[in-house]
């Protein structure tokens, strides 16, 4: 847990969690201990970039900001405004860049979650 990310499968055992970043060819994988409020899980795949949960979105067009976040089950971009929750499909991410997210920069986050 140096503050690098790591990409690959995720993996719970007992209260211990673990990223596996590859399978070697003899079928045995090297575990990495992670803190489990830092894995995030793959969304979508958008301008050559994947895109996880937690995810900070710009809105092209219009400017706001919005965060990737699991809700009821599905994946959605919420824009936070005058306190008032605003959730976007994900289909609509083409209309988004992606400029951060919630671990590399949670003054933004908690300036979104304002939504002022």
């Amino acid at each position: 847990m140096d503050d690098k990310w790591i990409y690959g499968t995720y993996m719970k055992q007992g209260n211990n969690h673990f990223i596996i970043p590859k399978v070697n060819k003899n079928g045995y994988a090297k575990c990495i201990a992670v803190s489990k409020d830092t894995v995030s899980k793959f969304v979508i795949s958008m301008n050559n970039e994947a895109w996880f949960e937690g995810d900070i979105l710009e809105q092209k067009y219009e400017k706001w900001l919005g965060i990737i976040r699991d809700f009821v089950d599905e994946y959605v971009i919420t824009r936070i405004e005058k306190g008032n929750l605003i959730n976007f499909d994900i289909d609509s991410a083409g209309a988004f860049r992606r400029i951060g997210n919630r671990w590399d920069n949670p003054e933004l986050v908690e300036e979104l979650e304002k939504g002022e």
